[in-house]
């Protein structure tokens, strides 16, 4: 399609040039910046368009701003120190789950712990039982080398 000087292919041309010439991150604040300006252009047209329509509206009746001094008189009445209640009891809420999943890291931990122990203990025990010491496999290795030795 052609339109005159902007074609598609001249569009698409412009797009890659500024991304081989900067990269990619700056072709994205680039759209982003483009789209935000759109944006702001839209609000800005919308606004001038019923600005008018907004002035030629009556006021508001006094029956609705007595309404809203009602609705403060409301929040006016809860006190102070049920506030403080509220709040401290959600922080108390909040330290108790926190200690809770700490202490079940702790206890993973601590069964990791035993289980590696476990581990190590029952195979000192069948090393034990084997009659083998615990430097068998450094002694393997030792008898390896010497043996890789001996062949060349």
């Amino acid at each position: 399609m052609n339109f005159g000087f902007w074609s598609l292919e001249f569009a698409w041309n412009l797009v890659l040039g500024i991304y081989l010439e900067f990269g990619a991150l700056f072709m994205l604040i680039l759209f982003a910046q483009i789209i935000l300006i759109i944006s702001l252009l839209g609000i800005a047209m919308i606004l001038l368009r019923k600005i008018p329509v907004l002035v030629q509206l009556p006021e508001i009746n006094n029956l609705s701003t007595k309404k809203r001094v009602f609705t403060l008189k409301k929040f006016r009445s809860i006190s102070i120190g049920k506030l403080l209640q509220k709040v401290l009891e959600g922080l108390k809420i909040l330290a108790l789950k926190i200690k809770r999943e700490i202490s079940g890291w702790f206890q993973k931990s601590h069964l990791d712990t035993v289980k590696a122990n476990f581990i190590q203990q029952n195979w000192k025990a069948k090393m034990r039982r084997n009659n083998l010491d615990e430097n068998y496999w450094a002694k393997l290795k030792k008898v390896n080398k010497s043996s890789r030795h001996k062949l060349k």
